[in-house]
């Protein structure tokens, strides 16, 4: 088996189960890992700092060698993962929140290479506890729908 890495790819031999139907789990790497943590999170900040699916594909190709390399659609689905992530967190259940102070900002920021700025807004508070609680984040512009969000 193969894992990729963020050093290229690294063979690890699984051990065969004698007397059993089961098979190997191991506790570092489960099941069916083909890529570590470390590779997914590089494909999540390229991603997030505006590089197209492709666009990551590729620079991983270059950086890491076409055999640490992971796909278009592997790339694709890491990037599908996070964004439904991102979307259960903004939809959480926030009515057991109790906040002393509310402070909003917004900020400008480029999501794609020669793209105009987009202004980014951001809500966070302090809890009766003193504790900060993040509460959102969203991009203010127009929606696909044309109707501002």
């Amino acid at each position: 088996m193969s894992v990729k890495t963020t050093s290229g790819p690294v063979k690890v031999k699984r051990p065969r189960l004698r007397g059993t139907t089961e098979t190997f789990a191991s506790r570092l790497f489960g099941k069916s890992v083909t890529r570590t943590n470390a590779l997914e999170s590089l494909v999540i900040v390229s991603y997030v700092r505006g590089l197209s699916t492709r666009d990551v594909t590729s620079t991983l190709a270059e950086a890491l060698g076409s055999d640490a390399a992971l796909s278009k659609s592997t790339v694709s689905s890491i990037c599908q993962s996070i964004r439904g992530e991102y979307y259960a967190w903004r939809e959480r259940d926030l009515s057991g929140v109790t906040l002393d102070y509310l402070f909003i900002d917004a900020s400008h920021f480029r999501m794609h290479p020669n793209a105009p700025a987009e202004p980014v807004l951001a809500a966070w508070g302090i809890d009766p506890d003193g504790k900060p609680v993040f509460i959102g984040l969203e991009v203010i512009g127009d929606c696909p729908t044309g109707e501002a969000v």
